[in-house]
């Protein structure tokens, strides 16, 4: 991920809209409660936002160096 141990690093290494309200799925993540949308405000900060929503770091660390979540455009908040 790229991030460290900083949970408010960003870590989109893909050209995102940072500026849109953005849905989040981590993997398992119906288990906390998941998909959730992130505000636009949070998406540079996204790993510690998921935290924040409930996600255990325990999930992540289990991932290892690929961690990898699964985001889409909040379609009702578009301009485009």
């Amino acid at each position: 991920m790229g991030s460290g141990d900083n949970p408010s690093a960003p870590f989109i290494r893909r050209k995102y809209q940072v500026n849109k309200d953005t849905w989040v799925d981590p993997p398992s993540g119906w288990r906390w409660g998941f998909p959730k949308l992130c505000p636009a405000d949070q998406v540079p900060h996204m790993r510690a936002w998921i935290l924040s929503k409930g996600y255990p770091q325990t999930e992540i660390d289990s991932y290892g160096e690929h961690w990898y979540v699964r985001c889409w455009l909040d379609k009702e908040k578009t301009d485009d």
